[in-house]
C-alpha cells in the first residue's frame, strides 16, 4: 500500500494497519481468534461496513480467514511465504531480469550474507529467484 493511496489515508486503511499490527504483536492470543465482524466493529469503534472492508483487504492478503461452524469468526492465518514469493517473482519479471542471471544473483546473495546464519528474508529471496528461473525457462 503506497503512502498516497486512498486506502492508506482512509479509515479502512487505518483499520487494516491496526489489525495487522495487533496480529503481529500477539494481541489476539495463541488461538489468533479475532472474533466476528460485529465484535471487531465494537473493539475499534468502527462501522460494520468499514470493518468488513478491512477484513476483505486482509483476507485478500492472506492475513486473516473466516471460519464458519462451531468456532465462527475471523482468525489470523499462519504466515505464508507464497504472497511475498509471488511479489518478488512479479517484481523480477517487471524489471525484465534475465532468468539466466538467477544463479549468479543467488551466489552473490549467499556471499553477501556471509556468516551462514539463517535469515528468513534471504532464504525467501533465494527461493523466489530459484522459482523465477524455473518458471521463466523455455520449455
Amino acid at each position: 500500500m503506497s503512502e498516497g493511496s486512498p486506502l492508506n489515508r482512509s479509515r479502512v486503511g487505518q483499520l487494516v494497519r491496526t489489525v495487522a499490527t495487533e496480529i503481529n504483536t500477539g494481541a489476539f492470543g495463541e488461538e489468533k481468534f479475532l472474533g466476528s465482524a460485529a465484535i471487531l466493529a465494537d473493539r475499534y469503534a468502527a462501522a460494520l461496513g468499514t470493518v468488513k472492508q478491512a477484513l476483505a483487504v486482509l483476507e485478500d492478503a492472506g492475513v486473516v480467514a473466516v471460519r464458519r461452524g462451531r468456532s465462527n469468526g475471523w482468525f489470523a492465518c499462519s504466515p505464508s511465504l507464497e504472497l511475498p514469493l509471488r511479489q518478488v517473482r512479479n517484481y523480477l519479471a517487471s524489471c525484465q531480469v534475465d532468468f539466466r542471471q538467477a544463479p549468479r544473483l543467488i551466489e552473490m546473495i549467499q556471499k553477501e550474507s556471509g556468516d551462514g546464519s539463517k535469515n528468513a528474508i534471504i532464504d525467501m529471496l533465494i527461493q523466489a529467484l530459484e522459482s523465477y528461473a524455473a518458471l521463466s525457462m523455455p520449455t
